[in-house]
């Protein structure tokens, strides 16, 4: 499909179209390209991403996907009134990647050295405006279902069980905001390059790419967060030993702060699989997806006990330093 791209435009004649995930990729001459649509992604983004990749490639990732330059030395091509980049691979290996709890703690240690400041593609300290935000454009959803009798089984689960999250959520928001306030950050604590959803099997296996598309700048404990959500939403309490093994060989490069430790309870206690799930429902005009998700959410609403015990025992799972840093339990939690 792009194959008249990259031969006009930056003079990489395709040898074979690869299967990448979410993207159109063709391996020339041992390296990868990945052509990527951005006609809707603002100027200052492209940039903060190419500066993101850039840092990863300078300090040693050989692994990570970087912004070519086209045969009129520009990142941005524009085809037929659509814009595109290409970035590129400098190998079509797949090594297998073991310990990857290790490797990330790698890649965040490089993304923290970034000495551009990064402002569009930053998280830092807004977890608590984005997850109010979210909040009440929900709750705007949920009253206006409350007022409608439903035949369909989604929008009557989301009615009944909306209150609880909302209830959840708000404790996350507020055991987030009194980390803020209480914990000193240490520079291990700087922001870092992320990933918008980090998850098992992200880096692993053909077709896996770091691809700057798929990065926001944030706290390295957003990454370690969604990994274990996605974990433990998989394999319930099978998956403990994982989630544990994948802590310790993130710590054999960098330990976790106090502060850490709680920004990343802060993120697990946020019931974002909830949140996400009814967000794509509504948001979605595709009936086999609604179908998909018409699944999910009784599977999240059965397993919210099951994720409460999770929560209240982390820490002890996780062997956090829990007296030794101070580290606040949730009350309710204990007792439910």
């Amino acid at each position: 499909m792009y194959e008249s791209i990259l031969t006009n435009y930056y003079d990489v004649k395709p040898e074979g179209k690869l299967q990448t995930k979410g993207y159109d990729s063709y391996y020339a001459q041992g390296k990868l390209y990945t052509v990527v649509t951005v006609t809707n992604v603002e100027e200052e983004v492209l940039i903060e991403l190419y500066e993101m990749s850039e840092q990863l490639k300078r300090t040693g990732d050989g692994l990570v996907s970087t912004f070519l330059l086209s045969k009129e030395e520009t990142f941005l091509i524009t085809h037929k009134e659509v814009d595109y980049v290409v970035l590129v691979r400098n190998r079509i290996d797949w090594p297998s990647i073991n310990r990857t709890g290790r490797k990330l703690a790698k890649f965040h240690m490089r993304g923290r050295a970034i000495e551009r400041q990064i402002d569009r593609m930053s998280r830092m300290g807004l977890w608590k405006d984005l997850w109010e935000k979210r909040l009440l454009q929900m709750e705007k959803v949920w009253t206006e279902q409350s007022t409608v009798l439903h035949d369909n089984e989604f929008d009557q689960t989301f009615v009944q069980t909306f209150p609880y999250f909302l209830g959840v959520a708000e404790n996350a928001i507020q055991y987030v905001v009194d980390t803020e306030l209480d914990e000193e950050p240490d520079e291990e604590d700087a922001g870092t390059i992320c990933h918008d959803r980090f998850y098992p099997g992200m880096w692993d296996g053909e077709g896996s790419l770091k691809i700057p598309f798929d990065w926001v700048f944030d706290h390295a404990t957003r990454d370690l967060a969604e990994w274990i959500r996605w974990t433990y939403e998989e394999k319930q309490r099978a998956g403990i030993p994982d989630i544990q093994r994948f802590l310790r060989d993130y710590q054999t490069v960098q330990p976790l702060t106090p502060f850490s430790w709680r920004m990343l309870y802060g993120r697990l206690l946020f019931p974002l699989h909830y949140m996400e799930c009814v967000e794509k429902y509504y948001l979605s005009g595709h009936d086999g997806i609604k179908r998909g998700l018409g699944d999910q959410l009784p599977t999240i609403v059965k397993h919210t006990r099951e994720y409460e015990r999770f929560l209240d025992a982390f820490y002890q799972i996780a062997e956090a330093p829990v007296s030794q840093a101070g580290l606040p339990s949730v009350n309710w939690l204990t007792l439910s």
